[in-house]
């Protein structure tokens, strides 16, 4: 059989007997640790045929193959806390069945099940009786006495006790190791095998001894630790009875906010009902403005239609003013037009007064310019003569000088000179002496020319002067009539002129008059534009107030289902703290059954004297353990959850309170808004009274004007 299948070691009141253990299976350990000396640790193989000693620590092992190791014995043991003592006792005590049942359920499958399960079952039921014997015999002792009588009340002589241990520990190890000695000289000298049977008979004796030490004082820890199970016990119930206690308290103050919740729900209950009257009143209200907004819309209509017919009189007023004027403007056209045409036939008449009587005078100038231009004509004539005599007398001069030098030159020539190069001189003085007469002769042509100008201009002026007196004769003859017709034009003349001012008068009538309309048109012109634009004003105002009533309409509805959702989550509230509470006294119900039941269970050990009494107790003992954790634990929950309730019971009644206060802040927004629109339709109606009663009314009454 594997280690890990048998984790058997004898208990302090098994007999002396080893357990069964099948043969050439594995082999038997035990193991025992010094609580004095920690570098001791003592090891028996009971099947391997020797004993060893290992190293400077000097172990003797009775190992099972990897049990639950055995308490140390210790001093600090005495002070270990004795609800993890008793578990791991329970937890040992359940592993050691266990490891039984697993041997036997291991040994029914091996070779013949007839005989080798037999001794494994016997040795069950006699584990199990002992086991059940030891537990009554110790929950009689713990459950009669607060302490036990035989346990040393001093720790000097617990601490005797773990010495003597050591000592027979110790011999157990000088045992030990002599044995091995002479196991090592046996095989050395191959000495009889007699001393061997003895040294083993010592070895196993000084190993009882310190097995009987070692259960004595297993045994005397055992009783101190079991007899302060009862009052672990007793003040676990006492914790869980305050923890019972504080819980209803807090149950209690719990069901404290539940009435402040249902005094809120009512609270809130009349908070809508107030807020819902004055909503209903203010709808009334908005109702009778909108009423109202609608009868002045009517009369600002009203008012339009009329602006528009006396806008409509006064187009066609100033439409006639405005014919009026152009007729004006044409007749006073006609008669300027008229006053020019005078005026004009006066100066023409004038002008050929002036033409008629002026001629003379003008020809007279201009025979006087004539004569000037004849005269500067003659001088010019005169001076070009002189210039031209000037010049044939140069040209002569040069001429004779040309000629004096000729012959200077022919008289040089004959007597300087080569024949060839004195006769090119005399063909030069030639040349220029024809030119000379040339340019003379072109002299006289052009005088000659000049003075038949002269004679042709004279003649010219002879006939203009006859042809301009002539004329001045034909109208000194026309002229005669004039002054009797310059006489008739001045009297149409002063006429036209009066007959100007008189328009002129009209005309500035008419333009005052004109005027008139004009601002008068102005007038009712802006008038009508302030009404537009008050009338449009009010619209707006008016769609700003549906909108504003559409929104508190909407916020209304939303406050409403706000209430709702408020109402149904403190419903729900209501709901879990009453089933909080319920499942608290059930807990509570549950811990008083349990607390009974563990009184009955210790009651019941008390009273229980057969064999199976260790047995039910210790199943009652864990069961009461383990329903104690469970109730811890819904307790712990219950509390968090009624913890969290309470929190979230204040949150909601803080969100309550800022929802009911946002919708009271609205609601005096609304009472100032709808006071602040009354205010504001009174002021208008005045002021419409005032605007169509005093200034728009009396403006198309007036009396027409004298156009």
């Amino acid at each position: 059989m594997s280690k890990d299948r048998s984790p058997l070691r004898p208990s302090a009141n098994v007999k002396t007997r080893l357990p069964w253990i099948p043969p050439g299976k594995t082999s038997y350990k035990w193991e025992v640790r010094s609580p004095l000396g920690s570098d001791r640790i003592f090891f028996l193989s009971s099947f391997s045929g020797f004993v060893s000693s290992q190293g400077p620590t000097h172990c003797l092992e009775i190992k099972p193959p990897e049990p639950e190791p055995e308490l140390e014995l210790r001093l600090s043991d005495l002070a270990s806390e004795e609800e993890q003592h008793l578990r791991s006792r329970i937890s040992q005590y359940e592993k050691k069945i266990e490891s039984l049942m697993s041997e036997v359920s291991s040994l029914r499958t091996e070779d013949d099940p007839q005989q080798v399960t037999a001794k494994p079952e016997e040795e069950l039921a006699e584990e199990s009786k002992e086991l059940q014997e030891w537990r009554n015999t110790q929950l009689r002792e713990s459950i009669g006495r607060k302490l036990p009588d035989g346990f040393p009340k001093d720790p000097e002589l617990l601490l005797q006790k773990l010495r003597e241990a050591e000592a027979d520990a110790a011999a157990a190890a000088k045992q030990v190791s002599a044995l091995k000695e002479y196991v090592c000289k046996l095989g050395d000298s191959k000495i009889m095998w007699s001393g061997l049977d003895q040294q083993k008979e010592l070895l196993l004796g000084k190993l009882e001894a310190f097995e009987v030490t070692n259960r004595a004082l297993r045994h005397l820890l055992r009783e101190q630790r079991e007899s302060q199970v009862p009052k672990v016990l007793v003040k676990k119930l006492q914790e869980k009875e305050k923890e019972l206690h504080q819980l209803s308290t807090q149950l209690d103050s719990e069901k404290v906010p539940e009435t402040v919740s249902a005094d809120l729900s009512q609270n809130l209950d009349a908070t809508r009902a107030r807020l819902q009257g004055q909503l209903r009143r203010k709808e009334a209200k908005n109702n009778r403005l909108i009423v109202q907004i609608k009868s002045l819309e009517r009369a600002a209509s009203q008012h339009l239609a009329e602006a528009e017919q006396v806008a409509q009189q006064l187009g066609r007023a100033k439409q006639e003013a405005e014919e009026e004027q152009e007729a004006l403007k044409r007749a006073s056209q006609v008669q300027k037009q008229r006053a020019e045409r005078c005026e004009g036939t006066a100066d023409q008449l004038s002008a050929q007064l002036l033409q008629r009587v002026g001629p003379t005078w003008l020809h007279g100038g201009r025979i006087s310019d004539l004569t000037d231009q004849l005269q500067a004509i003659q001088d010019s004539g005169r001076l070009e003569n002189q210039a031209l005599l000037d010049r044939l007398q140069a040209l002569t001069a040069q001429k004779a000088a040309a000629q004096l030098e000729t012959k200077r030159l022919k008289v040089g020539s004959d007597q300087n000179l080569l024949p060839r190069s004195g006769s090119g001189r005399p063909c030069c003085s030639a040349l220029q002496v024809g030119n000379t007469r040339a340019e003379a002769e072109q002299a006289r042509a052009q005088v000659a020319q000049a003075e038949r100008d002269a004679q042709a201009v004279r003649v010219e002026l002879e006939r203009e002067k006859e042809q301009i007196r002539r004329e001045l004769q034909g109208r000194l003859s026309e002229l005669e009539v004039l002054p009797e017709a310059l006489r008739r034009c001045q009297l149409q003349l002063q006429e036209a002129q009066e007959e100007e001012r008189s328009r002129e008068r009209r005309n500035l009538e008419l333009s005052g008059n004109l005027t008139e309309l004009r601002l008068k048109v102005d007038t009712q012109g802006r008038q009508t534009d302030l009404l537009r634009q008050k009338n449009q004003l009010l619209m707006e105002e008016n769609q700003q107030l549906q909108l504003k009533v559409e929104s508190l309409e909407r916020k209304l509805s939303d406050v409403s289902s706000q209430n709702s959702d408020l109402l149904t989550v403190v419903s729900k509230r209501e709901k879990t703290i009453r089933t909080n509470q319920l499942s608290l006294e059930e807990k509570t119900r549950e811990c008083s059954l349990l607390s009974r039941r563990l009184e009955e269970a210790v009651n019941d050990a008390h009273q229980q004297v057969r064999p199976t009494g260790g047995e039910r107790a210790a199943n009652k003992e864990r069961s009461t353990q383990t329903t104690i954790m469970d109730l811890e634990a819904q307790l712990s929950r219950t509390a968090a959850e009624l913890e969290q309730l309470g929190h979230n019971i204040e949150e909601a009644e803080r969100r309550y309170q800022s929802r009911l206060q946002d919708l009271q802040d609205r609601l005096e927004q609304s009472d100032s808004t709808n006071r602040s629109l009354q205010n504001y339709v009174q002021f208008l109606k005045a002021s419409y009274a005032n605007v169509f009663s005093d200034g728009f009314l009396s403006g198309p009454r007036r009396s027409p004007s004298p156009v």
